[in-house]
Parts: C-alpha cells; sequence; structure tokens
C-alpha cells in the first residue's frame, strides 16, 4: 500500500510502461517501490511588538504628529504594585506637571508606596497634541503594558479612565468593584482636578485605601 497519492501515480506509470512494452517481468523497467518525502512548511509565530514598537507604530490619530524623543510610554518599577494612570501626555512629553508630580508622590507616601520599586507612571493617551478621544489602539497598548507590567492594582485618574472602563463619569466608577485585564481597577480623580477642588481630596483618600487594600499593602499605614 502506498504511503501517498505521489507515490501511487509513479506505481502506475511504471506499471503502464511495462504493459506498453511488454516487460511484464520488469526486466526492462524493474519494480520500484517509490517513497516520497514531503516538504512540512515550518510555520513562523508572528513577531509580538514589543509595547515600544506597539507605540511608535501607532497613527490611529493626528497626536502621533507631536511625538518625539521625550514622550515615553511610561516610567517607573518595571514589576509595579501600583500602575498609576493619568488621562494623556501634556505637551511637553511629560505625563504629569511638576506640581501634579508632587502630589502623586504624597498620595503614594500616604498608603506607604515605595515609588522606585512599587509604583508605575503612565497615560491612557500617550502622545502630546490635540486629539483627546481615545481609540482602541490606546486601549490596546495600555493592556499590552498591564500584560507586561503586571501590577495589582491600575489606579486610573481622571474622566478617560472611568470612560474606557465603560462609565461615564468617575463617580459612577467609584462606586465599582473593576478589573482591567488581570490586576484590579479602581477609578478616582487626577491631580489637576484635585488641585482645582481641593474638596475632592477626602475622595482621593477614600480611593487610595482601596488601592492599600486590593495591592495587599493595607497593613503598612498602621
Amino acid at each position: 500500500m502506498q504511503d501517498s497519492g505521489t507515490e501511487y501515480l509513479l506505481s502506475l506509470l511504471d506499471d503502464a510502461i511495462r504493459v506498453i512494452n511488454k516487460d511484464y517481468l520488469g526486466e526492462d523497467t524493474p519494480f520500484v517501490s517509490y517513497s516520497v518525502e514531503q516538504k512540512v512548511e515550518e510555520k513562523t509565530e508572528t513577531k509580538k511588538l514589543s509595547l515600544r514598537d506597539m507605540y511608535l507604530n501607532c497613527h490611529s490619530c493626528d497626536n502621533w504628529m507631536c511625538r518625539d524623543h521625550r514622550c515615553l510610554v511610561g516610567r517607573g518599577s518595571q514589576h509595579p504594585l501600583v500602575l498609576f494612570v493619568v488621562d494623556k501626555t501634556l505637551d511637553t512629553g511629560a505625563m504629569v506637571s511638576p506640581d501634579e508630580g508632587v502630589m502623586l508622590n504624597t498620595w503614594s507616601n500616604a498608603i506607604k508606596l515605595d515609588k522606585s520599586q512599587e509604583c508605575h507612571l503612565t497615560s491612557i493617551i500617550k502622545c502630546p497634541g490635540s486629539c483627546n478621544e481615545v481609540n482602541s489602539d490606546c486601549i490596546n497598548i495600555l493592556k499590552k503594558q498591564v500584560e507586561v507590567l503586571k501590577p495589582k492594582v491600575v489606579f486610573f485618574l481622571g474622566p478617560l479612565g472611568a470612560q474606557i472602563l465603560g462609565y461615564d463619569s468617575i463617580e459612577k466608577a467609584r462606586e465599582q468593584v473593576l478589573s482591567f485585564g488581570d490586576s484590579v481597577a479602581v477609578v478616582s480623580y487626577s491631580p489637576s482636578q484635585v488641585q482645582k477642588d481641593p474638596r475632592l481630596k477626602n475622595l482621593i483618600w477614600n480611593d487610595l485605601k482601596k488601592v492599600a487594600f486590593y495591592a495587599g499593602i493595607k497593613e503598612r499605614r498602621c
């Protein structure tokens, strides 16, 4: 029994030649057991783009034209407990202003987070520019970021965080137990919002306590 259709056809051709030439004993056309090696195409997996490549290859909105060497995908620990996520990158290429950075430091210190080892800062819209709408590529890059960094908590600071989680306001999102990727998600107000309305400080403190609880560091405050 032949192993393949090709081998079978080759044997039939030999038989036909022997019949035509009356070479029934196979003296001129010997009987051969054909073995045809099948070429198996190697499947090469598509190389997964790195987080930086995903960012630099994104041209979904006009903001990419404002992207330069100052723009970062994120900064901080590569194994954070908490990923702080603001709405968008500033025109300077920074994710927060100096004053906002001081406020973030105060918040992380309040729940005893080690800034260098346990915190990472990023933005939803990573390119500076006039486009303030979150498109699917922004969300995909952020999801990839969470997949790579594996934070216990993604702390969204601003209305866009609530939006991509399916809520039309921070207030509604704050009432829910949420997730983003494999991480717990907490939604709160941005430093700029708190600067404009200091009354939000108490709400921020309540949300920071949630972050500490889900990050497993609640006892540090005692």
